[in-house]
């Protein structure tokens, strides 16, 4: 996995949510069968890009495919303002913690829309989604990411 030594893109259109996926080397069938939530990424960064701030914090490449490390976060960007980070997709082999930052990341844009309270916590607090943190250890159901790496144990 390589975040390479560039400053993270910021995403701010549809339009550019859609060229990034739309240009990926990985076949769109081949993602829709071995990394369904990958489908699900995209979508969700379509939907947030207006109330979000949709970044690629680096990019997943194994020498055959690359795919972008998408990060979402909602909320006030003061460095010194409180986070909560929600990571998942660590594991390969555990695909369900990239299917409920995902599922989270989905029900708090919604809460956003018409919650009054949820809406006075965003102005004071930073909530950054990372639903895949190893894309391409998902796809290959592997615990590590493309450098041979167990995120959790040699990192």
């Amino acid at each position: 996995m390589s975040a390479g030594n560039s400053t993270p893109q910021i995403l701010r259109t549809e339009t550019q949510i859609r060229d990034l996926f739309a240009g990926l080397n990985v076949p769109r069938d081949i993602l829709d069968r071995k990394l369904p939530e990958w489908i699900s990424l995209e979508k969700m960064a379509v939907e947030v890009v207006t109330t979000s701030q949709v970044q690629v914090l680096g990019w997943a490449d194994n020498g055959k495919y690359k795919l972008p490390l998408i990060g979402m976060s909602f909320g006030n960007r003061d460095p010194k303002a409180p986070v909560l980070g929600l990571y998942g997709g660590v594991h390969g082999l555990e695909r369900i913690g990239s299917q409920v930052v995902l599922a989270l990341g989905k029900s708090f844009s919604e809460m956003l829309l018409g919650d009054k309270l949820m809406q006075d916590a965003r102005s004071r607090i930073c909530v950054s989604f990372f639903p895949m943190v190893n894309p391409l250890g998902i796809f290959h159901k592997s615990r590590a990411n493309p450098a041979g790496v167990d995120l959790m144990r040699n990192a």
